[in-house]
């Protein structure tokens, strides 16, 4: 029988993909109840071995496409839109000129005359350090990458399953369309699907009151 959903008054500790602050995971807290089939009938790993492994995913993938992609620009396979696009809004902010661009300049002299991303300003802070665009190409992988993180926890959660939480992160992070969109050059759109993971996992849980 499949597993119901959690009792979301049950008190989980943050970060942990649904574990309960007793540290362990109870076939109650997972709404199993006795006598019930877990939904996953495979061996459990533990919760340390299922967090190495999600987290191994997590790197291997920031690591993969952040060379890939900044191999993919070094072999001149980028192009100014819109990598070179992004690269001078984020120089530019860095110097003063907020999403300052003109590579059309009869068009708008300004990113946001195109699209509304003021999150490249912040993004844009990695120029201080590294003024490239293998900066925002890292930036990208990595914040995709780490979207695997509520997926497995929000897999964890509901259906109380160390396999599913490995699983669907897995899933995830091997989804054909969010390889394309991490591989063409750089787009704010494009940590869209990480940022949402994490809102609904945040939602999920409640742990809204820093917001």
């Amino acid at each position: 029988m499949s597993a119901r959903r959690p009792n979301p008054s049950a008190s989980f500790a943050a970060g942990d993909g649904g574990t309960p602050a007793t540290g362990r995971w109870s076939r109650t807290s997972a709404g199993l109840a006795t006598g019930q089939s877990p939904a996953w009938p495979l061996p459990e790993p533990s919760d340390r071995v299922r967090r190495a492994v999600v987290w191994l995913l997590v790197v291997a993938y920031a690591a993969f496409f952040s060379a890939l992609t900044i191999a993919r620009h070094e072999a001149f396979d980028s192009g100014a839109f819109d990598l070179g696009f992004m690269d001078q809004a984020a120089w530019n902010t860095i110097r003063g000129d907020i999403m300052g661009v003109t590579i059309e300049p009869w068009q708008a002299l300004t990113h946001l005359g195109y699209h509304f991303d003021p999150i490249l300003i912040p993004i844009s802070l990695t120029y201080l350090i590294y003024p490239s665009p293998h900066s925002l190409l890292v930036v990208q992988s990595v914040v995709v990458a780490l979207g695997a993180l509520p997926v497995s926890w929000l897999a964890r959660r509901w259906l109380g399953s160390n396999v599913a939480a490995v699983a669907f992160a897995a899933a995830y992070l091997l989804y054909p369309g969010l390889q394309a969109a991490n591989v063409y050059d750089f787009h704010a759109f494009t940590l869209s699907a990480p940022l949402l993971a994490w809102c609904f996992w945040l939602v999920e849980t409640r742990q809204l009151g820093w917001l």
